[in-house]
């Protein structure tokens, strides 16, 4: 109920004008908060991409950000916060750079908490790993390897929260002006 309160409210938002991530984010919050009062939260992020690739994460609580690398390096952005619907409000934020090429992957918190065949739970080690295997595929490929592998790893245990991901490849990038 508080997730699709939230959605309903990001959706309104974007229909009636921007608002910075920082704002649209404590509105969310406040959101979650007033129909929930504080018995259930949500972790949430946003990410910003500058079309000179610079990237900005905004996290209330949400699982850090992994890029593949060229080259096949995966880098974790993780930055503190409270969930959406908290008793007190903190967000984090991080900027970091991209390259035409980097991989973005962004996931729910069922992904790193996903409960394999092992009886473990698959963490952002075994994630940042799976990711890399992907390295040599195209993004829809590896999209679809990624899903494909959770699944396998998982075997028969149930599923107790979602399984969410995105992958974004970084296709281009503008030179920054300067001015002179």
């Amino acid at each position: 109920m508080v997730a699709a309160v939230v959605a309903g409210a990001f959706r309104a938002s974007q229909e009636t004008g921007h608002l910075p991530s920082r704002d649209l984010l404590a509105v969310l919050h406040s959101v979650a908060r007033d129909v929930s009062a504080g018995t259930y939260t949500m972790p949430f992020g946003i990410l910003e991409l500058a079309p000179h690739g610079r990237a900005r994460w905004y996290s209330a609580a949400a699982p850090p950000v992994l890029v593949l690398r060229k080259g096949g390096d995966v880098d974790s952005f993780t930055v503190s916060g409270t969930p959406l619907g908290s008793n007190t409000f903190a967000l984090g934020e991080r900027s970091f750079e991209l390259v035409v090429g980097d991989r973005i992957l962004l996931t729910s918190d069922g992904v790193s908490e996903l409960r394999l065949s092992s009886g473990y739970d698959l963490g952002l080690r075994r994630l940042a790993k799976l990711l890399q295997t992907t390295e040599s595929v195209n993004v829809k490929r590896a999209r679809d390897e990624i899903a494909e592998r959770l699944d396998k790893m998982r075997g028969h245990e149930v599923l107790y929260d979602d399984v969410t991901f995105a992958l974004i490849e970084l296709r281009a990038v503008r030179s920054k002006l300067s001015l002179a």
